[in-house]
């Protein structure tokens, strides 16, 4: 039980109340999303109460639900490709075309489209990143932005390049197992060769 601190519009007045566990059918987009949540409801009437938290769950919940159906990234996940770059929020957004505060409410939880999302995507990957810094960067980022950005996915190539990548398979078993291996081990049973 909670101090009476939200109001009942049926009781009219301030009451106190409990969570209590619900399941919720929301529409996100273009997609039915089941989600199991807490809501809030009045400890005399029963009634159901706003509480701006509980609903904040929810929405969150059921964004969750989106992305994971519709294999789109997560919040942190835009955050890693960004700071990879050593891009800011506002920086990111700009090299993209996006508005200013387009990155900040895609990290701070808020749903984006698929054609940002798929954009965002390949920026993961450094090649796109030093070709969209090479097209559009030196006129939508300051110089120092730009050289740091361009030094970062560098790097990030030269590093991916460096990296001796071997394609290991098991023949000890009924069916053949695969799986990239950064070693260039050699053991019983096991036979290497480079994946290319």
């Amino acid at each position: 039980m909670d101090e009476k601190g939200f109001y009942c519009p049926r009781c009219r007045k301030y009451v106190s109340s409990h969570t209590v566990h619900k399941t919720d059918v929301l529409t996100v987009k273009e997609l039915t999303i089941e989600i199991v949540g807490q809501i809030r409801v009045c400890d005399e009437c029963g009634s159901e109460l706003f509480d701006r938290e509980l609903e904040k769950e929810i929405e969150t919940a059921a964004f969750e639900a989106y992305r994971k159906r519709k294999d789109m990234l997560k919040p942190d996940e835009i955050k890693r490709i960004r700071m990879q770059y050593g891009l800011s929020q506002v920086s990111f957004a700009r090299l993209l075309g996006f508005g200013d505060k387009t990155i900040a409410r895609y990290e701070n939880g808020s749903l984006q489209d698929d054609a940002p999302n798929s954009l965002i995507y390949l920026m993961n990957n450094p090649a796109n990143m030093l070709d969209m810094l090479q097209r559009f960067g030196r006129d939508r980022l300051c110089d120092e932005e730009f050289r740091n950005a361009m030094r970062l996915a560098r790097g990030l190539i030269y590093f991916k390049l460096s990296v001796y990548k071997t394609l290991f398979v098991d023949t000890t078993g009924n069916q053949e197992q695969y799986s990239i291996r950064q070693s260039s081990q050699t053991g019983n049973n096991v036979k290497w060769r480079s994946a290319g």
